[in-house]
């Protein structure tokens, strides 16, 4: 069984080192949340708030972030390989380091300076 923690208020919470795969975090609200080295491998994040939420060196590969509100969160060295970023907002984010590579969807609104191109984040 996987962690149904759809719309749950989680702001500020301290998840680092946690595994939440296959979880379910959609419309969650995890603004300011401690992710660092998470596993989110597969989780639905769509709608979910993680504006300012620490996702360094997290595993965001497939999962679904449709909506989501990453903008000013810290993405350095996140991996998000073959995830759903349609809509996604990372504006003001932390990128350095990170693995973007076959997004099934690009962001719809970018940290500055960073474009995607064939479907990868990168800094030209």
């Amino acid at each position: 069984w996987f962690a149904n923690l759809r719309d749950a208020n989680l702001s500020g919470a301290n998840l680092s080192g946690a595994s939440l795969i296959f979880a379910s975090l959609s419309g969650a609200d995890l603004s300011g949340a401690d992710l660092r080295d998470a596993n989110l491998r597969d989780t639905k994040l769509s709608f979910a708030n993680l504006n300012g939420a620490d996702l360094s060196r997290a595993d965001m590969s497939f999962a679904n972030s449709i909506d989501a509100n990453l903008r000013g969160a810290n993405l350095i060295s996140a991996d998000l390989s073959r995830a759903d970023m349609k809509n996604a907002d990372i504006r003001g984010a932390k990128l350095r380091g990170i693995t973007a590579n076959n997004l099934i969807n690009c962001p719809r609104f970018l940290a500055v300076g960073w474009i995607c191109e064939n479907n990868s984040l990168i800094k030209p």
